[in-house]
């Protein structure tokens, strides 16, 4: 495949994934800062359901035609949906927080149990 090729399908796959994630974000609410956890994994679990089906459908357009093995598609997707992006870092950061808490809890309870022995 030439490089010319590989130029035109970096664009246009460029392209194509910032109106497909555009769309995808615009069809969600937008995210809203201290939402409750339930519904902030509903959306989040909607959106990347929705942008996997967006992948799966576009699979076939960008499969064995694209040089750039979907990468630019796949970053300029995940780029053009910022609500995605909040989402997934307030997951993260209850995560973190959640494990934080139970290693603190794990370890002050180590020295009651190596004592008991």
């Amino acid at each position: 495949m030439s490089v010319g090729r590989a130029i035109q399908m970096g664009v246009v796959s460029t392209m194509y994934g910032i109106v497909a994630g555009a769309a995808v974000d615009a069809l969600l609410p937008s995210y809203v800062d201290g939402v409750g956890l339930q519904q902030l994994l509903l959306e989040t679990a909607v959106q990347v359901g929705a942008t996997g089906a967006l992948i799966a459908f576009s699979q076939s357009y960008l499969g064995s035609n694209d040089p750039t093995h979907g990468i630019l598609f796949g970053s300029a997707l995940m780029q053009a949906q910022p609500n995605l992006t909040h989402r997934l870092s307030a997951l993260g950061s209850i995560a973190g927080t959640q494990v934080s808490a139970n290693v603190q809890q794990m370890a002050s309870l180590a020295p009651a149990a190596s004592t008991s022995n």
